[in-house]
């Protein structure tokens, strides 16, 4: 987006907004006065009275009163309509008060840029006294301004404005109507939150409540939210005046933008302006504490809420609201003893005027005090801000204010005892008033009284009236002020922000502890604090080109210093930890605004470099169109930029928005208000460390590989495109998302981000996904075309809108940064339509080396990708060698996962071998199979080792003899030559974690007291010196090393493998090379499951062990010399053999009715066998077999329950 696209206000300017009043009444909302469009005529106002007219008598001229100000040097008068008047020569303007007379005729006028000269004398004793004359329009607005030289008719008691035509009165109006009555009293509500917390706007309402504001009148527990004091004051036509922060703006149109019958949170503030009864005031952009920065950047904060809040809500705003009110100066001389100079960068006096800001809200007591009477101290004052003019400070009355929250008639009493010259100023952070934000317990009838306080106002029949800020400047005169430094007294008073409570002797202490204390996400040696990180980012900014990008660090930077050190008690909040610490990603666009001044010598290139100044080195991928970041940490790109002839912005990365969970750049996984590109979610290894490698950097092509484990991702850009090509290789099906953000600065703005879609795409197949900025067209989207990935779902956080896709094997797709034409009307985007219609599938599938057993009739092949299923059912695709003599092919079927086809088999026996080839099958794009990976090696098992098991979620494990315990779950474990393997059926690790010890030396008290996530304890003639840990949710299986602590491997730094199990699938799998166990000759193993998060153990084996909280492990399988007849890994044995003898099963087993209430199991009895397992299971091919009996006999008598079983008979030898 392009700054100057956007409709910003000049202060030097007014805008008006005219609503229909009742018949003879104008109301004007009480807005400002423009500037004098000719030289000479002073704006500084002293004296102002612009409530709405009242009455006045209506005729041909139909001349209405908006309001009237005197000025140093000038008389202002507001007008509604001026016609016939402004054309008729015939008719004259006239103001008369006893026995002056100003005749003003619109003869003779001369035009002038804006307004017209015109004929105006004083008819007084000197006899026609010529008076300059200005008439302006205000372009946009119902209404002009008279500006007079002089302060005319300012000390007589009623002058009348008339129209005369030939000597006749045509209308006539008191320029006194509509001035203040006995009592004022100005309501002002700070919304200060931040990007992300929007919960304050409609309390505890549901969503469906958001519209019924009316319900004030029904407060209570579930009745509160900034949305009751709208609606109180939006009921009742009464002003109020509106802090609301510039990011808080922002919150409010993504979560709350309305539509259609709905209205927006925004378009009601809008509304109230318009109708007459909100009046905006201004503020620090993301209310950082302003003393202790540098004055470039206060100024910008000033200046940029003041033209969001102009351009927003279409009012000017001419008060300001000083974040916290922390007045402090470099030098203080108020005279009141106490030094609050200490840490102060900057005198916040001059950040204001320049900003048409006029005055300033602070406090009474701690600003007003130490020469004042601050008690009664209920009027306008002004300091001086050097070469720019008076500042008016207005103090909020505190006792009042405090009134209000918990003792409404006292309030109503101040308010009906103030005098005419008093203005009694209420103003605190909304959430008191609206009972949000914890305030609902300390002040729990507070929006109880405000609604009474403001029924009484409102219905006072004007004894009381409310007014405006902006309205009241001028009146309520105080005359010049010794301002105090400090803030209010709950942050330090007079001894400034966090006074000397943290540093006994040296004030602001708040903001010196933060600025010394050490970056959480700094990584330099040695660590830089908070105040280092700031101003090394504000000194880089300082020398950016300027552009959209420049801009956009701005608001990062400023945005993150939100409530600049805020402290709970004597800590630093743990909030601020998490805005602070992302001051330093300002950097990034700053480092990218100067790509696109050109300051780029190569067209296109890859570095390193530590581009966010955090003390650790990302990698820069970049052509001529595309700006892209990478982490190691997670493999993502956090920051994508794009730029083109006539824009540049941000494409991925919200960096102003809050980090909810994290004070690093890791991704926020439940509120997804930061998703970096290409952060794979599923298996969840966004947040862990990935390698880095520079393929290529050349001025034609670029490409970036970054791998962890067998995953690996590769990025690569060529010169003139506005995208990059995603490479994907991954071991098993990946999730993957990407969080866009189009245009960030004008997202900051309007907040409008669309979805676009393939519309011919039915999910999950789609050519193309993305978000498009609708204001400026620019568009972060994924193309997926024929590249073999899958679209999976979309997701929000705060300003932030993104796509998740799914993969397996090898895929590609292309990420999109650029600009793209207006949708067509069935919302193709043909720009992606173009590059979705390539073919980006050139990589050949790949078969897994490892046939998997599935029956004694069927084996399973396992792909890299989705194949094509004419090629892969057809036999001819097919060859076998190595095998037996009659060993033949029957079918091939392709399974429900698209990648894995079954092949039935004839002629097997146990412990055949051999290789099947698969060269005639092809993807789906005709990609034939990758030549040297286009084999599998296949055994028949026959029960004993070796067996090798593929990790896919299948259980292929034989269930006599590696089912090592029988119960209403199943663990398995064999092993070959190479691996251990380890399967165990009946756990979602959704719902718990899974635990694997490993003791390979057996000497007693030799490894560790207790595993390595600290749940178990195990006791002292057997300990673990591994341990595999797992969590859950695919890769997150760790192999942790005893060698006197626990030394912790994460997937991807060790050879081990898993298929974690989750709600659809509940099989768990591990295949560990024995390699990583220092090749171990003998072995004892114990295993258990846990609740999430916490000591309590659910199951151990062996069963003997037992579960609860914080247990201790006793008993082991051991798999040695003595129990295997041989070391391990031992062959030709039952991995059971220690629990199971090897006998063969019976070979007939029948079932017959018995009675009507029973059934009988008859089995031949086998030799050796001294007794029988009778087992039962509703799914045996889930595992999940339970032991009904052991027998001596050869049958058994089983009851008739009303249900389907299965039974297996096992013999039990000595």
């Amino acid at each position: 987006m392009n700054v100057s696209h956007l409709p910003f206000f000049l202060l030097s300017f007014a805008t008006y907004a005219l609503a229909a009043g009742t018949a003879g009444v104008a109301t004007i909302a009480p807005q400002l006065l423009g500037t004098s469009p000719v030289p000479g005529f002073d704006s500084r106002i002293t004296g102002c009275t612009l409530a709405p007219a009242g009455n006045c008598q209506r005729a041909a001229a139909d001349l209405t009163l908006a309001g009237l100000a005197w000025l140093d040097g000038s008389t202002v008068i507001r007008l509604g309509t001026l016609a016939p008047w402004a054309g008729d020569a015939g008719t004259s303007l006239q103001i008369v008060a006893g026995a002056q007379r100003l005749v003003i005729q619109p003869t003779a006028a001369v035009h002038v840029p804006g307004a017209t000269r015109l004929d105006a004398r004083l008819d007084d004793a000197r006899g026609g006294t010529p008076v300059a004359a200005v008439l302006q329009s205000m372009p946009g607005a119902a209404v002009v301004e008279l500006w007079l030289r002089g302060a005319l008719f300012k000390e007589a008691d009623n002058p009348v404005l008339q129209t005369v035509r030939e000597g006749r009165v045509l209308d006539s109006i008191s320029l006194r109507d509509g001035e203040r009555t006995d009592h004022s009293v100005a309501f002002l509500h700070h919304g200060n939150q931040g990007l992300t917390w929007t919960d304050v706007l409609w309390g505890n309402e549901p969503s469906s409540n958001e519209q019924h504001w009316a319900d004030y009148l029904n407060t209570g527990s579930t009745h509160n939210g900034f949305d009751e004091l709208l609606g109180l004051h939006d009921l009742l036509n009464l002003p109020v005046n509106l802090q609301i922060a510039g990011p808080l703006q922002t919150a409010a149109e993504w979560y709350y933008p309305g539509g259609g019958a709905v209205e927006g949170w925004n378009d009601w503030v809008t509304r109230g302006v318009s109708e007459g009864w909100a009046a905006l005031v201004a503020s620090a952009y993301a209310q950082h504490i302003m003393p202790f920065v540098q004055d470039s950047m206060n100024n910008w904060a000033v200046y940029t809420h003041t033209q969001m809040t102009a351009w927003r809500y279409g009012y000017v705003p001419h008060t300001a609201w000083v974040p916290e009110r922390v007045w402090v100066s470099p030098q203080d001389f108020d005279g009141n003893g106490t030094d609050t100079s200490p840490h102060v960068i900057d005198w916040i006096g001059d950040n204001w005027l320049p900003h048409g800001i006029w005055g300033v809200v602070l406090d009474q007591e701690e600003h007003c005090d130490y020469e004042n009477n601050w008690a009664n101290d209920r009027h306008i004052y002004t300091i001086d801000s050097p070469g720019q003019g008076s500042l008016n400070i207005i103090p909020i009355s505190g006792s009042f204010t405090g009134n209000c929250h918990h003792d409404a008639g006292a309030a109503w009493n101040q308010i009906i005892t103030s005098s005419p010259d008093e203005l009694l100023l209420y103003a605190t952070d909304w959430e008191v008033a609206a009972e949000v934000a914890g305030f609902q317990d300390q002040f729990p009838s507070a929006l109880e009284n405000m609604i009474w306080i403001a029924q009484q106002v409102a219905g006072s029949g004007g004894s009381a009236n409310a007014v405006t800020l902006d309205q009241a400047m001028g009146g309520y005169t105080g005359g010049p002020i010794n301002l105090q430094n400090g803030t209010y007294g709950l942050l330090g008073g007079r001894g400034g922000y966090g006074s000397d409570w943290l540093s006994p002797g040296t004030h602001n202490s708040w903001y010196s502890d933060w600025a010394g204390s050490p970056a959480h996400s700094d990584q330099h040696q040695p660590q830089w604090n908070y105040g280092q990180v700031w101003n090394a980012t504000w000194n880089n900014l300082m020398s950016c080109p300027t552009n959209d990008l420049s801009e956009t660090a701005w608001y990062v930077l400023m945005t993150n210093l939100y409530e600049t050190g805020w402290h709970d008690g004597s800590e630093i909040s743990g909030w601020i930890h998490r805005y602070a610490s992302h001051i330093k990603n300002a950097n990034v666009y700053a480092e990218a605004s100067r790509w696109v001044d050109g300051q780029y010598a190569n067209a296109c290139a890859a570095y390193t470099s530590d581009i966010d100044m955090d003390g650790v080195d990302e990698v820069v991928l970049h052509n001529d169109r595309v700006f892209a970041v990478f982490e190691s940490t997670g493999g993502r790109a956090p920051w994508i930029f794009s730029k083109g002839p006539d824009y540049d912005a941000s494409v991925v990365g919200s960096c102003s928005a809050y980090w909810v969970e994290t004070e690093g750049d890791y991704n926020d996984g439940a509120s997804n208000n930061h998703v970096a590109a290409f952060s794979d979610v599923s298996p969840n290894t966004q947040n862990d460390p990935y390698s880095i490698q520079i393929d290529s950097s050349s001025a034609s092509f670029s490409r970036i590989t970054l791998s962890l484990g067998a995953l690996s991702k590769s990025f690569s850009l060529e010169p003139g495109n506005p995208w990059i090509t995603v490479d994907y290789d991954v071991p098993q099906e990946t999730w993957i998302q990407h969080g866009f953000t189009p245009d960030y600065i004008d997202l900051l703005w309007s907040a409008a981000s669309d979805r676009i879609w393939d519309p011919g795409a039915s999910w999950p197949s789609t050519e193309y996904a993305g978000q498009r900025n609708p204001n400026t067209g620019v568009t972060g989207a994924l193309v997926l075309g024929n590249g073999g990935a899958l679209h999976s779902m979309d997701f929000q956080g705060t300003l932030v809108r993104g796509d998740e896709i799914r993969g397996s094997g090898r895929f590609r797709y292309l990420f999109y940064a650029g600009t793209t034409s207006e949708p067509a009307m069935n919302g193709a985007v043909s720009e992606l339509v173009s590059l979705a219609s390539q073919n980006m599938d050139a990589t050949p599938p790949r078969l897994d080396p490892q046939a998997a057993f599935l029956a004694p009739d069927k084996a399973l092949l396992l792909f890299d990708e989705t194949v094509d299923p004419t090629t892969a059912t057809s036999l001819s695709s097919y060859t076998l060698s190595g095998f037996p003599g009659g060993v033949g092919l029957v079918s091939a079927t392709v399974q429900a996962d698209p990648r894995v086809v079954a092949l039935r088999l004839t002629g097997l026996q146990a412990g055949s071998n051999g290789t099947i080839h698969a060269s005639g099958v092809s993807d789906l794009n005709g990609n034939l199979l990758d030549p040297a990976h286009d084999s599998a090696s296949f055994s028949m098992p026959d029960g004993l080792t070796p067996h090798t098991i593929l990790v896919d979620g299948v259980n292929d494990f034989i269930q006599w003899s590696e089912w090592m315990e029988q119960s209403t779950d199943s663990l398995f474990i064999t092993w070959d030559s190479q691996y251990l393997y380890i399967g165990y059926n009946g756990l979602n690790l959704a719902t718990g974690d899974f635990f694997v010890y490993i003791d390979t030396d057996g000497v007693a008290g030799s490894g560790a007291p207790r595993n390595a996530w600290n749940r178990v304890g195990f006791g002292p003639d057997r300990r673990p010196e591994y341990e595999l840990s797992i969590e859950g949710g695919g890769n997150s299986m760790q192999l942790n090393v005893w060698a006197g602590n626990w030394s912790y491997q994460q997937y991807g730094e060790h050879g081990a493998t898993s298929f974690e199990g989750w709600s659809g699938n509940i099989m768990n799998e591990i295949r560990l090379p024995w390699s990583e166990l220092g090749s171990p000759t003998q072995l004892a193993l114990a295993l258990s499951t846990s609740q999430e998060d916490n000591l309590m153990t659910t199951r151990s084996w062996p069963a003997a062990n037992p579960v609860g909280n914080n247990i201790t492990i006793t008993d082991w399988f051991v798999f040695d010399s003595t129990t295997m007849g041989q070391a391990m890994p031992a062959m030709g044995v039952a991995p059971n053999g220690t629990s199971l003898s090897i006998l063969p099963d019976p070979p007939v087993v029948s079932i017959s009715l018995h009675s009507a209430t029973q059934v009988r199991l008859d089995w031949d009895t086998v030799p050796g066998a001294l007794a029988y397992r009778v087992y039962s299971s509703s799914a045996p091919w889930a595992g999940s077999w339970q032991l009904v009996q052991e027998t001596t006999d050869a049958f058994l008598l089983e009851p008739i329950g009303g249900f389907s079983a299965f039974y297996l008979v096992r013999s039990v030898g000595p």
